[in-house]
This record gives structure tokens, C-alpha cells and sequence, in this order.
């Protein structure tokens, strides 16, 4: 026994060794992002709860068990993108037609029973809609599935955190 209490504090010496290192000020200390420096704003995704209308990627589509599989994104023409996030006009980035920022965040979500499902179809102008609301003409499950095998960028309706509607974004 008595080895072993000599290792006893040895290890609580270890344990106490953890973790970052305080600099002079006696805080962690982290090198400042670039868009810090810059003051571009970072974005921010909505929670996916309540009633909600975002744009999201359409990861997956499952209307047997009436889920689907989503990732949160920012999808906004890229002129009113830099000038809402601060960016620098003559970025790269501003010269696009559209800017997509994924969440990284997948997020599974219940679907509604009759979830209401609106694509471009063959792509007429009348079922291309708008960037807010999405395509406006009925598709199928079929089709909707084939959105999500190509992780389509939609915009989602949430009604008290069930997907209530899934809509096409047109991307130029």
C-alpha cells in the first residue's frame, strides 16, 4: 500500500497541469481571428425551433419516417451579403452573384403530415419564386429526394419546430 500512496500525489500534480496556459494577465490567451481585425461580422444561424423561415442545405429527405436532415446556411446575393457583414467591396467574395456560408451544424427535424414541397419543376420562370421564399410549384417526394442527394440549398418553414414546407432555392 504504501507505494501507492506515494503515487497519489504525483498524479494530483499531473491532473492540476492541464488545460491552456494563463499569459502575463492571468487569462487564456487566443490570437484574434482576421475578421476581428477586419471588423467583418461574423453570421449567424437562426435556432431550428419554433416557427421558423431559413435557408438551409437539404441533406437528406425521408418521407416514409417524415424527417429530413438539414444544414442551417446564409444564402443572400453577394453585394447585400458584403455590405450587411461588413466586408471589404472589392473582396473576392463580392464579386459573386451569390454567397452561400454553411453552418457546419446538421440538424434533424420532424416533418408535418402533407409537408407542403414547392421546386422549379422544369424551370419555367413561374415556379422560380424569390430568394426569401424559394420555387413556388408542387413537386413530389421523388423529386424532393433528389434535391437532397445533391444537398440542395431550400428554404425551410418550421411550424412549432416541424417542417411545414420545403422550397427550392434557385442558384444562377
Amino acid at each position: 500500500m504504501r507505494p501507492l500512496a506515494a503515487l497519489v500525489p504525483m498524479l494530483l500534480a499531473l491532473a492540476a497541469c492541464t488545460g491552456p496556459a494563463p499569459d502575463s494577465t492571468g487569462t487564456a490567451s487566443a490570437a484574434p481571428s482576421s475578421s476581428a481585425a477586419t471588423g467583418e461580422l461574423q453570421p449567424v444561424f437562426p435556432a431550428l425551433t419554433g416557427d421558423v423561415v431559413t435557408s438551409a442545405k437539404l441533406l437528406t429527405f425521408d418521407p416514409g419516417n417524415r424527417a429530413a436532415i438539414v444544414e442551417p446556411i446564409v444564402f443572400a446575393q453577394a453585394q447585400q451579403y458584403c455590405a450587411k457583414m461588413h466586408i471589404d467591396p472589392v473582396d473576392n467574395r463580392c464579386a459573386q452573384e451569390l454567397i452561400i456560408v454553411n453552418s457546419n451544424t446538421r440538424v434533424t427535424l420532424a416533418m408535418r403530415a402533407g409537408v407542403e414541397l414547392r421546386g422549379m419543376g422544369d424551370g419555367t420562370g413561374d415556379c422560380l419564386g424569390d430568394m426569401d421564399k424559394g420555387a413556388t410549384c408542387k413537386v413530389t417526394s421523388a423529386y424532393v429526394r433528389t434535391l437532397a442527394q445533391n444537398d440542395a440549398a431550400v428554404v425551410i418553414t418550421l411550424r412549432d419546430g416541424t417542417l411545414a414546407r420545403i422550397a427550392e432555392l434557385y442558384q444562377p
